[in-house]
């Protein structure tokens, strides 16, 4: 059984869906499943909670087989190009494929396509279109506010609903609005989803498809089948306060730098806050007490005390803009950091201890 693809085509599409898999007690999870047909070959990876499949064309027979040591494979295809031959000889026992591009030969294992995890049928209950890099950065900008180890199902996911994406880890929420996917009910998928959408999807339009279960997401030859994640009902604007006591305009960039400078004295973040008291950013270690200005142009009336990781990172994703609002409500609500309409972030504040003093 033998199929022609070209060499740096199938290099492409090999590393790409490559990047997927990890060390697994299933060694098929491993590697990379390629299926051949007359006019295409179909290559996939999958960790079980996700399948990627790219597809590129090919001449020949039709077969299949999961690749054995795809690692080499994809270093034995770095620097070739033109037609490649791809034959597989079935044995009782084992597989062989061989590989020949130009002057070079490799002979590997393999698996039979049998072995490997069959993607899920994903019947539609809804679909919606969207631009990938467009909705790729908006999940960027919020996915920091997830948090993939919690047992929490939706804390583990970018939610989606109406014109919001957002995230919630239980101390911070993540929110970018943008009228352009408004789905009606809620679903979540896993963050994961979204970790080699750069290297996978082309720039276009992206066809999502939300099942019972699972979501498939189409983009030009790549398909994604992932499972979907439990959605919690947390709906954004139930938990941002309705009146700030306070606000302020500052530069993201010079407030992130000074969070950055405090952070260096804080070993334990999540028992050593960092406070705002009468206007200035204020920590305590055991080697002393620091403090710096933060440019807001006046003093806080509220002392409130934070997670410098959590504020940092929430500051951190609106760098891009020259300046953003802070809202301070009381040392107990959450504050919320809103570069415009369609951007803001919630952090909750760390219960103060005792009345700290500004350096």
């Amino acid at each position: 059984m033998n199929s022609t693809v070209d060499a740096k085509t199938f290099y492409t599409a090999l590393s790409a869906v490559q990047k997927l898999t990890r060390r697994s007690v299933i060694p098929q999870l491993e590697e990379v499943k390629a299926d051949f047909f007359p006019d295409r070959c179909v290559l996939t990876a999958s960790d079980l909670e996700q399948w990627v499949s790219m597809e590129i064309p090919a001449s020949g027979a039709m077969f299949s087989m999961v690749f054995q040591y795809t690692r080499e494979l994809v270093k034995m295809c770095h620097t070739l190009s033109g037609a490649m031959d791809i034959s597989l000889e079935a044995g009782e026992k084992e597989n062989k494929v061989s590989i020949r591009c130009q002057n070079r030969q490799s002979i590997l294992g393999a698996y039979s396509g049998d072995s490997f995890p069959e993607c899920p049928a994903v019947e539609p209950v809804r679909s919606y279109t969207a631009d990938a890099e467009k909705l790729l950065g908006r999940v960027a900008s919020v996915r920091y506010a997830a948090d993939e180890t919690s047992e929490r199902s939706a804390v583990r996911g970018v939610r989606f609903l109406k014109d919001q994406i957002f995230c919630v880890d239980g101390y911070r929420m993540a929110v970018s609005i943008d009228p352009g996917l408004c789905p009606e009910e809620p679903f979540v998928l896993p963050v994961q989803t979204f970790k080699h959408w750069g290297a996978l999807f082309p720039k276009g339009t992206l066809t999502l498809d939300v099942g019972e279960k699972f979501a498939r997401i189409t983009g030009g030859s790549v398909t994604q089948v992932t499972r979907l994640l439990t959605p919690d009902g947390i709906i954004p604007q139930n938990v941002v306060p309705s009146s700030c006591s306070e606000r302020y305009f500052i530069s993201p960039k010079a407030f992130a730098k000074e969070l950055a400078y405090l952070s260096e004295f804080v070993k334990s973040p999540e028992r050593q806050p960092v406070a705002f008291t009468r206007g200035r950013l204020y920590v305590e270690s055991g080697t002393g007490a620091f403090a710096t200005e933060v440019g807001f142009g006046c003093d806080c009336k509220v002392d409130i005390n934070f997670n410098v990781r959590q504020l940092l990172e929430a500051v951190k994703r609106f760098e891009q803009f020259e300046r953003i609002r802070i809202d301070l409500f009381s040392p107990y609500s959450p504050v919320v950091l809103r570069a415009d309409d369609h951007n803001y972030a919630l952090v909750l504040p760390m219960r103060p201890k005792q009345k700290r003093q500004a350096a």
